[in-house]
């Protein structure tokens, strides 16, 4: 079975059509003119996940969702990035990037996991793409290639800064809080560092010098941030407290 969606410009010029298998989740990043009218249309195709290998007789939909978009400092560029969790391929002219989560959706508890995906373990991709026509320059995923977070993590933010790297934040499976500096050139991971304290971190951004900040949660008292030494709640850590965090652009800790 298929379904499909229609997108029409609001001017009734162009119009996408967009289709996939019944439980695929497919993503999608349109690219508009001012006036609404569709320039091109980017796939994020899924892949099939390994639950029929688990004795499931139903298809398994992989990709999550794209969750940001940041444009590179060349404004020829964007980042595109979000959570997935199986198999999923960008287009990139030729036979298209796939990217394999290592922890695939685990159903062998499948009410609980429609419930809640609760034994799901989510991963978040990057791909540089370009603006022009959407080609995927490259794409890649965290979980599982950093110690940091081990076997998940979920998306929290993103961003790019002014030499044109890529900044991601999210929260890792032992809900700890994770941030990454990415080149924007290769996709390769600068640095990465994750804080146990920290249950979540929402956003991130960087300013002219390419210092990063980023807010999060934290829950707990006199956790080490680097060379600032022990950090202690302004609450004593009684409950979760929001904070404020500078890097500098190696990401060593300059004040909370």
């Amino acid at each position: 079975m298929r379904l499909a969606m229609t997108y029409t410009a609001p001017n009734g010029g162009s119009t996408v059509h967009i289709s996939a298998d019944a439980f695929e989740t497919n993503m999608f990043v349109i690219k508009t003119d001012s006036a609404g009218v569709p320039v091109w249309l980017m796939e994020v195709a899924y892949a099939f996940g390994n639950c029929e290998e688990r004795g499931h007789s139903h298809r398994c939909s992989s990709a999550v969702g794209v969750y940001d978009i940041s444009p590179f400092e060349d404004s020829q560029h964007i980042a595109v990035m979000g959570n997935f969790i199986g198999n999923i391929t960008f287009p990139n002219g030729g036979s298209g990037i796939t990217l394999s989560n290592p922890y695939p959706e685990d159903r062998s508890g499948i009410t609980r996991f429609n419930a809640g995906d609760q034994n799901a373990f989510y991963n978040t991709f990057v791909a540089k793409v370009r603006a022009s026509d959407g080609t995927v320059v490259w794409a890649t995923h965290l979980a599982a290639t950093q110690p940091a977070i081990r076997r998940s993590m979920e998306f929290g933010g993103g961003a790019t800064d002014r030499e044109g790297n890529v900044l991601v934040v999210g929260e890792g499976d032992l809900k700890n809080g994770y941030i990454a500096k990415l080149d924007g050139s290769t996709g390769n991971v600068l640095w990465d560092m994750a804080w146990n304290s920290i249950d979540d971190i929402f956003g991130v951004g960087a300013d002219q010098d390419n210092s990063v900040y980023f807010a999060a949660e934290f829950l707990g008292v006199d956790k080490f941030f680097g060379t600032l030494g022990p950090y202690t709640s302004a609450n004593g850590g009684e409950s979760t407290s929001a904070i404020a965090v500078k890097l500098t652009p190696a990401g060593e800790p300059v004040w909370v």
